[in-house]
Order: structure tokens, then sequence, then C-alpha cells
């Protein structure tokens, strides 16, 4: 029946319950996008087409409690000729089709929308921005300024362009309304995934869900942007072509698992086959196989430049060491000159899994056809990335379990040392999120209904379509990041550099598949198959962008790297060195250097100076591993407790972090090898040299000119005052190892033997040893700390006059040991080393001025030392926190020695 318009609002309600607009035909059979939805016919077996089983209608009295009962199925009837059996679904072929799962599709039926979403006033022109020729849309139409309406009212012109924010509803208004007003009906479905997470970590009902105190606010967003291209090609840089609406929810009150992230309304694609770059589109009208994700590679390989191509690099491809699948022949191989592989990223679980390679079996796996003999023992996800890789028409696959030889100490340290290249040479990794273990398999790919555990899994994959007016239809939407961060296999450690190393990445999570390289993103339910498709919403919050920084910014992108890879969680702790190494090597690279116990040896001075976030404990020893105090990785991390570099702390040392590293840093740091001798921790001579190009975040420098007598090992002027200390005894070191006891022995030449890059763990012991300045003071609790319920708190540092001289963050459990211990009173001083240059304090640092130096404030500027508070036990002292202290604090040290040039090592 007809259902009368308002305010140019509504449309034509057909029988089938599917909503047109007015005059408008429903659509054929055919695709909305035809040219996207149907891959070229060249390409092979997997590309013959491939059906999907409809699901019956949803009766109202059947509809799910979040939906309206307004909703119906929109998957079409399947014809006799979708019954037939297609040519991969012959006997002869020994699985189902890639692709055999139950899409539900939900379209509320067009309606009055209410009053506050009628007043957006939306239009397909406020969704498009540029003339672009692959855009089919309607005249552009005025849009007036949001901020300009009282009272969070829209004007005559609607919701207006920019990021001014609409109050749309609380989400129990929102939920009150979905049944009547299809936007509300959008936004709320647009939170069912998120929904099913609260009820599943939490103890509470979808009722309260929808009754927590959250707000929706609505804004427009730049969405798509196109690639702008030089006369030969190259990707110059990008304009916009699109906008989506977020929904922005604002919790008042916490709720159980956190924070709402993020939703967003994208406009629907024409139905008339018309072509949208970055509209959404129905994935019935999509085959989400083989064929589509070619194309996305190869639109990737042939669009983006060297962006995205793999590394060229011969090692590790030329070690006896590395090895991959050959899915042919079903056995191990090394891999042929001149050959490209897929990688796959996963997690094993918490049990592993039964088919590994090992010492005992690897014989017979290098026999053709000793995997398929095997075959019984494989977890699903390795079965379904084989069955995929063959589809994708490759050969050659690495998955560790089967390519590292498990239970062999060497080989996994010779391949994990090399992780930046196995991912970073790697034509496509495959990453398996679904699930929490090996078992999971890929779920959109999954033609069984049953997983190896025996447990039925949800197969069907769910759009929210809404006809906003005749002419607008409109879908929810999630960027990628939403799904793969509530994934487990987001927080295992081993996998944060697996995905960040890859060019490119194909993700498999909550039953859905996304396609990311380090240019664009790509999913089947937004049509970005186009050679111009560059960035988009889809692409948000993607740790891959931040790559994009590495040649400019290198340690912007290790510090973003660290804070993220700190929240993972490790199988083995001992791992937290390995995990890193191979992203760790990536940014040396570009910073020239080496990794020592996870810190830039070409930035030592500054890597130094991380802190915990919150209270943190020292990490103990694991399977004969050490870890340093001195490195984060010497330290326990848990997803809320991860170190970090604090723009508080840096304040002032980075704004020329070169010429910081020149003036203002003293220490030539030495570290133990694994001979026990003495190694410079940069001695300049490093195989690997900065390619960044940004002289103000370069690293140490020795002139090619240097003059010895005057210049320290890192190339550092000394003043004649100090030439004495840091030149000509420089190289005197008096304390010995328990170990090591029969002297010190320093050797100056880096070990040529030994892969520069990877000078790390495997090669030096925990122990930094080095000459600095030295003094004793004081601790009392800060009074801006009284009260506070965290464990990490601010104290105060007090000199022999028990005037303040300094700050440091500690964990107050450290503090209450010593209180505790017989051994250790606060009340005798505690020993503070200088490390380096600090700027000034800032505000949340200390927010007075007592005049410890006749200065004001604004004009003190390098008066401070960045300090370590260290405690001492058989000659080896250890970090206990970072702080800052007045440089002429050290003339009034609590003890009778006052300021000392001492000899440490730390360990």
């Amino acid at each position: 029946m007809d259902q009368s318009p308002s305010d140019n609002q509504g449309g034509t309600q057909l029988e089938d319950m599917t909503t047109y607009p007015p005059n408008q035909d429903p659509p054929s059979t055919a695709n909305d996008n035809e040219a996207l939805s149907h891959p070229n016919t060249d390409s092979g077996a997997t590309d013959q087409s491939i059906h999907t089983n409809p699901t019956p209608l949803t009766s109202a009295a059947n509809t799910p409690p979040n939906q309206p009962n307004n909703v119906e199925s929109d998957v079409p009837e399947q014809s006799a000729q979708d019954n037939a059996a297609s040519p991969a679904q012959s006997p002869q072929h020994d699985r189902v089709p890639m692709v055999n799962r139950s899409l539900q599709y939900f379209r509320q039926s067009a309606g009055t929308p209410c009053s506050r979403c009628a007043s957006m006033k939306l239009t397909e022109a406020k969704f498009i921005i540029s003339e672009y020729s692959k855009h089919q849309r309607a005249p552009r139409m005025a849009a007036g300024s949001t901020s300009d309406c009282p009272l969070g009212d829209l004007g005559p012109d609607g919701l207006g362009l920019g990021p001014h924010e609409f109050r749309l509803g609380t989400l129990a208004q929102l939920h009150g309304r979905r049944e009547e007003c299809p936007f509300c009906g959008l936004a709320v479905s647009s939170l069912n995934d998120q929904c099913k997470w609260f009820i599943q970590n939490g103890v509470k009902t979808e009722e309260d869900f929808y009754m927590a105190d959250v707000t929706c606010f609505v804004s427009w967003q730049i969405d798509g942007r196109i690639f702008r291209r030089n006369d030969n090609g190259d990707i110059i840089g990008s304009q916009p072509c699109t906008r989506r609406i977020r929904l922005r929810w604002e919790v008042k009150a916490p709720l159980e698992f956190g924070e709402l992230y993020d939703t967003y309304v994208v406009l629907m694609a024409p139905r008339n086959g018309g072509k949208g770059l970055f509209l959404g589109r129905p994935l019935k009208n999509v085959k989400t196989d083989a064929a589509l994700i070619r194309r996305w590679i190869a639109y990737c390989e042939d669009s983006h430049g060297e962006a995205c191509k793999p590394q060229t690099q011969a090692v590790p491809l030329s070690k006896t060491f590395f090895g991959v699948i050959d899915i042919t022949e079903m056995c191990l191989t090394k891999l042929p000159h001149g050959k490209r592989y897929v990688a796959l990223s996963y997690t094993w679980g918490p049990k592993g899994h039964s088919l590994k390679t090992d010492q005992k079996n690897v014989r017979e796996l290098l026999k053709s056809g000793g995997i398929r003999n095997m075959e019984i023992l494989m977890p699903r996800t390795i079965k379904d990335t084989i069955d995929l890789v063959r589809d994708l028409g490759e050969r050659y696959l690495w998955v560790d379990s089967l390519c590292i030889i498990q239970g062999s100490d060497r080989s996994w340290a010779l391949n994990s040392r090399v992780m930046d290249q196995v991912y970073g040479n790697a034509y496509l990794t495959i990453c398996a999120a679904d699930g929490d273990d090996a078992r999971s398999g890929l779920r959109i790919l999954n033609t069984d209904p049953l997983v190896a555990d025996g447990n039925a899994k949800e197969q069907s994959l769910s759009q929210n379509i809404s006809q906003y007016s005749p002419n607008v239809r409109l879908m929810s939407n999630q960027p990628a990041e939403n799904y793969i961060r509530k994934s487990v296999w987001n927080t295992r450690g081993w996998t944060f550099q697996e995905r960040l190393l890859s060019p490119r990445n194909l993700i498999f999570t909550a039953g859905r598949m996304f396609f990311q390289c380090r240019c664009t993103a790509r999913s089947p339910d937004i049509i970005s198959e186009d050679e111009s498709a560059g960035w988009s919403i889809e692409f948000k919050d993607s740790p891959l962008l931040m790559l994009q920084e590495l040649p400019s910014r290198p340690l912007s992108v290790y510090k973003q790297a660290l804070e993220l890879y700190m929240a993972r969680r490790l199988t083995q702790p001992k791992d937290i060195l390995a995990a890193f190494t191979g992203m760790g090597n990536l940014i040396c690279n570009a910073l020239g250097g080496s990794l020592v116990y996870g810190l830039p040896s070409s930035h030592f001075d500054w890597a130094l100076l991380w802190e915990p976030r919150d209270a943190a404990f020292a990490r103990p020893s694991e399977g004969g591993e050490e870890f340093p105090s001195w490195s984060w990785c010497g330290w326990k991390n848990t997803p809320t407790q991860v170190m970090e570099y604090k723009d508080q702390m840096l304040a002032g040392c980075e704004d020329n972090l070169h010429a910081w590293l020149m003036r203002h840093t003293w220490i030539t740091w030495y570290i133990r090898d694994g001979n026990g001798k003495l190694r410079l921790v940069w001695d300049g001579k490093s195989k690997t040299k900065p390619t960044h190009e940004e002289s103000t975040w370069k690293g140490y420098h020795i002139p090619h000119d240097v003059d010895s007598q005057t210049h320290d090992k890192y190339g550092r002027y000394v003043e004649r005052s100090e030439r004495e200390n840091r030149i000509n005894k420089s190289g005197i070191f008096e304390l010995i190892l328990d170990e090591c006891p029969y002297g010190v022995d320093i050797t100056g030449e880096l070990d040529l033997n030994t892969d520069a890059r990877n000078s790390s763990t495997e090669r030096y012991m925990p122990y930094l040893q080095f000459k600095t300045w030295s003094a004793f003071f004081r601790i009392q609790e800060d009074p801006l700390s009284a009260g506070d319920a965290r464990d990490f708190r601010r104290y105060s540092i007090l000199d022999y006059k028990e005037d303040w001289c300094g700050t440091i963050l500690l964990n107050k459990f450290w503090v209450k040991l010593d209180k505790q211990d017989p051994n250790r009173d606060l009340n005798v001083p505690l020993e503070f080393i200088a490390i380096s240059d600090a700027k000034k304090f800032s505000d949340s640092e200390y927010n007075a001025w007592s005049h410890y130096i006749p200065v004001t404030r604004k004009e003190s500027s390098w008066d401070l030392y960045y300090v370590l508070l260290i405690e001492t036990k058989s000659g080896i002292s250890k970090r206990v926190g970072l702080g800052k202290v007045f440089k002429e604090a050290f003339e009034n040290s609590c003890q009778d020695e006052g300021k000392q040039w001492k000899e440490f090592i730390l360990g």
C-alpha cells in the first residue's frame, strides 16, 4: 500500500516489504554494481558463480529483540539454477565451494523519520564531495551551519557540513523510536555487535545495554579519498570525494566492558547499476571469494607503486633455516629463487595444536605428500588457509608451526630475528582473527557449519540498511578496527609485528573479511575496486597508518609501536624482545644503528627516558633469559600497564632531538657482550645508515674530521673542563662482573661476524657500564598525591637542607617495601645518577616555583638533569624510577662526599 510522505521523507512500500523510492522499479536480478560484482571470466576455475543459501523471511514474532518489528529479510528467492551444482561443487572436488554461508540483510521499511532525524535533511548531494566520473548523484544542495542553531536544533538546511555535532538523543530514546523512525533504527542496529560484546563480557542484559546512560551525537566526516598522480603515474596526494555520518556514543556512566566505539552511516550506491566509489553495496551482490581478493591485490600491485611492494632483501630467503610449504606437493621446501609466498598470522591457542614440525618428523615433511599424510592433525585455520592460497593461484605458504623447527632453540632464534623480513617479503599475509585458537578457521569462507570442537557457529552476516527518504538509502557501518580490536588475535604479542610488517593483509575476523595495505583498505560492503581508491574511514585507527611516518619520523613510529605492543599478551613472557625484534629492525633501518634490548642504539640517551603508565614490577628471569631494569623489556606489562614515552617527561628535548643528543648528553655507554667484553652501545660504524631526512630527528653523528682530543666516542664536543673525565679517563673501568672477575676488557670494534641489525639479546649481557654524576637525596610523598588511589605516585626529591629540588614517580609498593625492610630506611638518602640534561618541569611535575635557582621559571632552561633513582647490590645497580632534579642540587647532596663522578654497572 502507499504511504504518504512527510517533508519529502518516505517512499513506497512494496508487497515484499522491501522499500524503494516512488517511481522507481524494483531492481532486476543484476547486481547493483555489475562491474564490481562479477570478476573477469579469465580468472580461472575459482571465478565460477558461487551461490548462497537464502535465509527464510523473519516474521514479526521472530524478530530479534534489538530490531524493529517491520524489518524483513532482503535475501532473494533461490532459483532452480542456483541449486544446480557449479563446477566447484562437482563430485570430483574434495571440498565444497569456499563461500557457502547464510547472508541475512535487514532493511527497515521506509517510513517517516522522527522530527530530529528529519531535521537533518540528509540528501545524496551531502554525501558526495567532488565532481567525480564514478559517482552518479543529484545536484549539490546548500547546507547550513549546525553551530548557528540554538539549543542543538538544526536550521532550515539541516545537518551542516563540517565537524559540528548534533545531539540525536539518548540511546534509550533512539531505541524507543527504532520501529517508527528509519534513521533511529539504523543507529540502534549499528550497535548490534557491541551489544553482543557487552553481554558476553559482562553480567548485564540487552535491556541494560540499551537503557545505559549513553547519548548519540552525529556529525559529518570526510570519508573516501581518491589519489592524485603526476604525469608518471606516481601518487602525489589525494582529494576527498565522499562523506559519511559519524555516530559518536558518549557514555556517561562507565559500562562494564569499556567505551562504545564510533559507528558510521554511509550512502548506498544507486540500485539502477550506477557506480559509486566508497558508497555502500548489499553483500548479496558481492561474491566474497578468491576472485574478489585477487582483484584487491591487483589494484594494490598496479596502482600503489613502491609503498606496498614487499622487501627485496636476500635475507632470509637465501638462508638454509628459512623454508615454506609447497601446497602443490604438500611438503616443506626451500623457496625457489624469484618465487613469492603467502604468510599466515594466527593464534595457536592456549593448548597449541598437534601438527608441528620437529626434529623427529622434519625429514618426512620434506618429502612430497608429507604434509598431506598428516592432514588429519591439521587445525582448521591452517587447512582453510591452504585452500585459500590454492584458490588465489599461489603455491608457497609460510606457517610458523610448520616452517620453524619446533623444540629447537637454534631454529627459533634464527627465525625470530628476521620476522621483519619473513612478513615484510610476503606477497600477502592472511590474518586469521576469527575465534580463539587455530581450530576456528576462516569463518566467512568456511562451508562447514561445525568447527573442530563440535560446537555450531553462527555463519550469518548481516547488514543494516534503511530507506531514509525516496532518494537516500543508508547503511550503518563499522570500520575494520572495531572488529579487529575485539579479537583474541589482536591481543597476542607476536601478531602485532606480523600485521605491521606485512605490505598487504587479508584479515578475517568476526565472520567478516577486510583487506588492508599501506595505502588503502577494502571490504566487501563498501565499493572500492578502483585504481584511484585511497584512504577512507575504513582505514581509521589501523596501525598500518603509522608506517607512513617511518621515512620522516621513525622515532614517532617507535613510540607508537611500543605503546601498542606493550598492551599485548605473550604465552611465553620470555618472548618479550623476540616478538618486537622484527618491528624494531624495520624502525632501526630508518634510524640507523641497531636494537639493544629493545632500545634504538642511535638515540640511546633518549631511549632511556621511557616510563610505565602505572606502577610496574620487575620482570623475573624467564627460561634463562635475563632482562635489564634500564629497558622497558625488564618490566612486566599488561593490557593496561604499558611502557611509554610521556610528553611531560620529554618536554623540550624533542624540539630538536639531534641537537639535544649532541649538546645535552655526555655518557659514553658501553654494554657487556656475550664474551663479557665491553662494547660501545653505538659506535658510529653500523651497517645500517639512517634513511630519514629530518635533521632535527637524527641520532648521534661523528664528523669525518672529528678530533678525538675534543670530541667523545659519540661525536659530541666536550668542554675543556670536562675532558679529563669524559675523554682522558673514559676508557678506564674497574668494576667487574662475578661471571667475568678477571678484569675489564674493552673492544671498540663491532663484531662483523654477526649481522649488525640483529645485535640484541643473543649478543649481549644485560649490563650497561659507564661513568656519570652521582648524588644522594631523600624522598617524601608529594602533597599533590595525597589521597591518590593509584599505585604510581609522585614523590618530592629533597636535598640535605630539606629543600625541594626535584620530582619522581614511583611505585608506592616499592616505597612500602622500603619501610618494611629493616635493611632499608627512607630516612637514609637514596642514590640518584644524572643521565642527561632536561629542559624544564612540566606543570604536572611542578606547578610552583620556589627559586631554588636564582632565575624565574620562564627564564629557566636546561637547568635540570634527567635522573635515575637506583639501588645497588653486589656491585650491580638497578633502575627504580626516572625523574628530574635541579643540576645545582647535586652540589647539595645528602652525603658528605657531595657530587661525585662515578663508575656504574646498570643491570
